[in-house]
């Protein structure tokens, strides 16, 4: 549960801001997600925790996606 640790937030927020590509979602304290290469991607959760439980599993989907590893990478 991330409320149970409020340090997961600050985190995963800063590892947010501190991508230096633009592949991937990034994720802003309002509550804001999305995909910089993607504008309509965006999308405002209520609450900063349900906004990252979302980076989270998006983040990590986007660079599991074959296309993103070439062989030989």
């Amino acid at each position: 549960m991330i409320a149970a640790d409020p340090s997961l937030i600050e985190d995963w927020l800063a590892y947010s801001e501190d991508k230096r590509t633009s592949g991937g979602w990034y994720l802003r304290r309002s509550g804001e997600l999305g995909q910089l290469s993607r504008p309509a991607s965006k999308i405002t959760f209520p609450t900063i925790d349900e906004a990252l439980a979302e980076f989270v599993v998006r983040e990590l989907d986007y660079w599991m996606e074959p296309d993103e590893f070439p062989p030989g990478a």
